[in-house]
């Protein structure tokens, strides 16, 4: 699933408890598997993504839930 479908998900004001509770699912594990795949770049990558190493370790310890 791209990262635009999550955003799309998330987006959108549902009225249905369960429909927003398999939404933020969705993106929660959108952000896991985003901050996973950051976790093996090498510093060659993230100066191409115009990140640094300390800025990588911080994302990396934010909680999933947290955007």
């Amino acid at each position: 699933m791209s990262a635009t479908c999550c955003q799309e998900m998330t987006q959108i004001h549902v009225s249905n408890p369960l429909a927003r509770l398999a939404a933020r699912y969705v993106a929660w594990r959108q952000r896991a598997r985003e901050r996973a795949d950051l976790a093996l770049m090498d510093d060659r990558d993230l100066r191409e993504l115009g990140l640094t190493r300390a800025a990588l370790e911080y994302e990396l310890r934010r909680p999933f839930w947290r955007d």
